[in-house]
């Protein structure tokens, strides 16, 4: 919820997302530029975005490793980009089909399972949330990018996609709003922010 908060202030006033990555860990204001520059954001000490940046990390990490522990456990692996493939494919359908049923999921499965949607819903919140902020403020664009190691400001891309799709598909998002998202998505695309 505070997440949405943040969000909810920084969509529409450049100035708040200023504001905000220049505020400290102790919550005073950091910086010695005035509030409106950019000259300022460099050196704030703000806490904010390498937190983000480090749920957002460690999130994608956590989402890698239950894929390949999903493909370890099912026996399948995606093979797709590689030649010997669909063949391969057709050899674990096979393998699938002539093994016994599975058991149905346990409690601690299901957990699992709830624990990664609710690390997804901050995955996404935290990285529309650092599209806005470095929307706003270019300058904290080289940062954020290293911080995500090697995906990057698609890391930021790909969540603000996924959350405009699930919003759209659910029928939850006002027009203003996803017209907002799909601005955000197209500036962070294009490379186009500030």
């Amino acid at each position: 919820m505070a997440l949405g908060l943040l969000i909810n202030l920084v969509s529409g006033v450049p100035g708040n997302s200023r504001l905000l990555t220049q505020l400290a860990a102790g919550g005073g204001s950091a910086g010695s530029g005035s509030v409106g520059s950019d000259q300022a954001i460099p050196g704030a000490s703000s806490a904010l975005v390498p937190l983000l940046c480090s749920i957002m990390a460690a999130v994608a990490a956590l989402q890698q490793q239950q894929q390949l522990s999903s493909c370890d456990q099912s026996g399948t692996v995606d093979n797709s980009s590689t030649a010997a493939g669909g063949r391969q494919q057709q050899e674990q359908q096979l393998l699938r089909d002539v093994a016994p049923a599975s058991s149905p999921p346990s409690a601690t499965a299901t957990d699992t399972a709830d624990a990664a949607g609710e690390a997804s819903i901050v995955e996404v919140y935290c990285g529309v949330l650092l599209g806005f902020l470095v929307r706003d403020c270019p300058s904290l664009g080289p940062s954020v990018a290293s911080s995500l190691g090697d995906s990057g400001l698609d890391l930021v891309v790909n969540a603000v996609r996924r959350c405009l799709h699930f919003y759209v598909s659910a029928g939850a998002i006002t027009d203003h709003t996803r017209g907002t998202l799909q601005e955000l998505l197209a500036q962070l695309e294009g490379g186009s922010t500030g």
